[in-house]
């Protein structure tokens, strides 16, 4: 199993016919943030950190009206409801809840998450996995999958990396651990596993918070870099360290239950050669400022802002002209980074490639 395969743009023939007809096609995946504001601060987030990718138009005010890198900014319910309308209605496949900030945070977020299943769209979310409220059995359970953000093997590392107490590390694992159980009792087949960013700080508990993850029943733990502004300089002298950790837990841990998915080395500093980006077409990320970016990369920025959606329906907007112009204009080279790369060159493969003697493979 590699949920992260480059290739699962090919099961979806149609998009790939239009982009290559020079139409738009129908996105595949919306990303969509309903909450800006998290019920932690890792010290390393794209949104929020001085050198993270999305800090640009992230701020807001928080609670007290004061302006802050976590803003206290939802976007209403009613709008969250026209934008899954609109997207089902267009034939998007899927949408992932997930962050800008934590999707649990938002008050009505299970009611959301019912609301997409129940027209058929699939579901998953990437969540810190705090949050748990009532009713949680009926709903998360029929996701597709369940990504929780750990990111250390120590409660004390937790505490230090997340800036929160040290208790949320066992609730945190103790939620995976009882989603996985719900999950197999009702057999709905949603796969639960985890993300661990692996940063200068956090090196050398890696292995002990993989078998933690791997200890509450989940399917798999992916293994990232930190993604920052400062690219492979952020990790200074311990680069290496950090991409042997990587290996050997990848080495060591992986059982047939359980994979270990190693993308430390492949998602860092790498850059687009080619302008064209198809991937921002396929998925759709939307902001809890209730702007539309390019994607999770490029969010928050001027130069990822294609749409906006504080006075205007998501449908509108995908048909619009000025959508339409925002992507034929782009130059994908111009982008900090890419972990998108490889998924990218399947795509433009495809969409602009001719290959010689196709029909002798």
């Amino acid at each position: 199993m590699n949920p992260y395969t480059a290739d699962k743009i090919l099961w979806h023939p149609d998009r790939l016919a239009a982009m290559r007809a020079g139409k738009r096609p129908v996105p595949v995946n919306l990303q969509l943030i309903i909450s800006d504001y998290c019920n932690q601060d890792c010290h390393w987030c794209a949104y929020r950190a001085s050198n993270g990718f999305s800090v640009e138009q992230f701020g807001g005010p928080d609670k007290t009206g004061a302006m802050s890198r976590n803003p206290l900014r939802m976007i209403p319910a009613a709008k969250v409801r026209e934008i899954v309308n609109d997207a089902a209605e267009i034939g998007v496949k899927s949408i992932t809840w997930t962050g800008g900030g934590e999707p649990t945070a938002h008050p009505e977020h299970l009611e959301l998450f019912a609301h997409a299943l129940n027209l058929g769209l699939e579901c998953s979310m990437n969540t810190n996995g705090v949050i748990f409220r009532k009713g949680w059995e009926s709903v998360l359970p029929h996701f597709a999958y369940a990504r929780f953000s750990i990111d250390a093997g120590t409660p004390e590392e937790y505490a230090r990396i997340r800036r929160v107490p040290a208790s949320m590390y066992q609730t945190a694992l103790e939620h995976m651990a009882a989603l996985a159980c719900e999950i197999a009792d009702q057999e709905t087949g949603c796969v639960v596993g985890a993300g661990y960013v692996v940063e200068p700080t956090n090196i050398e508990n890696v292995l002990q918070g993989v078998a933690r993850i791997r200890d509450t029943g989940a399917s798999y733990v992916r293994l990232a870099s930190m993604q920052s502004t400062d690219g492979a300089a952020a990790y200074g002298d311990r680069l290496e360290a950090a991409a042997d950790m990587c290996r050997q837990a990848t080495a060591e841990l992986s059982t047939p239950s359980f994979k270990v998915v190693n993308l430390f080395e492949g998602s860092l500093g790498r850059k687009m050669d080619d302008p064209y980006c198809g991937f921002q077409e396929i998925v759709v990320y939307i902001g809890g400022n209730q702007k539309v970016y390019r994607c999770c990369y490029t969010a928050f920025t001027a130069m990822g802002e294609v749409g906006d959606l504080t006075q205007r329906r998501f449908l509108d907007w995908w048909a619009s002209e000025d959508a339409a112009r925002l992507y034929r204009d782009f130059d994908a080279r111009t982008c900090i980074t890419c972990p998108m790369v490889e998924k990218n060159a399947v795509i433009t493969s495809f969409v602009r490639g001719n290959p010689m003697h196709a029909n002798f493979p």
